[in-house]
């Protein structure tokens, strides 16, 4: 287990997930297809993974020493995990349980992300996590004092489905157990896998995006009277609120104690490369940072499709900063 040593009381979100390395291929003509090359005009190496992505962004609106990452990675004799890993240092990320398999015994690589991102900001990835298998339960019961501290907190459980499923819904049992409101994003969703039984236990909000919350209820989202039946659906399955966000069509939101209603994307008016890659985690970022500061769930969303509109203007994961965004905010 490495210990950072901060051991912060202020520790208001915990996040489990992977750390994955992105290696992606920017400003290619068109997404490849099967048996096709294409060729892209730069190559950039960063930190990535949705969970780590999330922690990251979080840190970097409400400050070091307020988010905890449980992760479990290895350290590869190419540095490939030092990538995602130094990145949330360096934003003041609690490492203290972030453990690391034995290279030797595990025959196993950090988790890579093969990214190509095309002239209009569309993507596709290639990924392999296996890695990730590593975070069981018992390392959510070792995390238990970071639970106990966001829950003093009035915290929150900013959770993802890169991991596997029944940690997932461990951890879930471990922050209703110490008062932590849950925020799902079902992002790393398989198909071969049923997620009913993880909503069935209450969930303050589930944020899916369009074709998500389609896997998840099987309704087509197109605009807010169509993303009302997918909300409906799972909130039916004990989701309190729910937000689908809609790409370049903004999101919609939904709660037992909130009115629907659609909330555009703002104009930023930004030229060159775009690139969708983090937007959806950008967004859950900025959601579940206000969230923890005592935003009403309106204001944080108008927040948090803000985040990820500016960060699809933006190659590769460069999170928002608080400066930034407000001052955005305000225009």
């Amino acid at each position: 287990m490495q210990n950072s040593g901060s051991g912060s009381k202020n520790i208001r979100v915990v996040v489990p997930g992977g750390l994955t390395t992105d290696i992606i291929v920017v400003g290619v003509p068109r997404l490849p297809g099967v048996s096709q090359d294409e060729y892209g005009t730069e190559l950039k190496i960063g930190p990535g993974g949705k969970s780590r992505n999330i922690a990251d962004m979080i840190a970097h609106l409400i400050g070091p020493g307020t988010v905890a990452m449980l992760s479990h990675t290895v350290r590869d004799r190419f540095g490939l995990w030092r990538v995602p890993y130094d990145a949330l240092k360096m934003s003041g990320v609690e490492l203290e349980y972030v453990s690391f398999a034995d290279p030797e015994a595990s025959q196993l690589y950090p988790a890579v992300a093969l990214v190509a991102v095309d002239l209009l900001g569309d993507r596709n990835a290639s990924i392999a996590n296996a890695i990730v298998h590593g975070l069981t339960p018992a390392r959510m019961d070792e995390a238990a004092p970071v639970f106990v501290t966001a829950g003093s907190n009035n915290g929150i459980l900013a959770l993802s489905l890169e991991l596997p499923l029944l940690t997932a819904d461990y951890a879930m049992a471990m922050a209703r157990k110490h008062g932590l409101r849950i925020v799902l994003d079902p992002g790393g969703m398989k198909d071969d896998v049923d997620y009913e039984e993880l909503f069935s236990g209450k969930i303050y909000l589930v944020k899916p995006n369009e074709h998500e919350a389609k896997q998840l209820t099987g309704v087509e989202i197109v605009d807010l009277e169509s993303a009302g039946r997918a909300a409906s659906v799972l909130m039916a399955r004990g989701a309190e609120n729910v937000l689908i966000t809609h790409g370049e069509h903004g999101a919609y939101i939904f709660g037992r104690d909130v009115q629907a209603r659609h909330i555009t994307i703002p104009d930023l008016k930004a030229d060159g490369q775009r690139d969708a890659t983090g937007c959806g985690d950008q967004v859950m970022g900025a959601l579940c940072a206000w969230l923890s500061e005592g935003s009403d769930l309106v204001e944080a969303t108008r927040v948090a499709v803000v985040a990820g509109t500016m960060q699809f203007h933006r190659v590769g994961i460069q999170p928002v900063s608080r400066q930034d965004l407000l001052a955005t905010v305000r225009q």
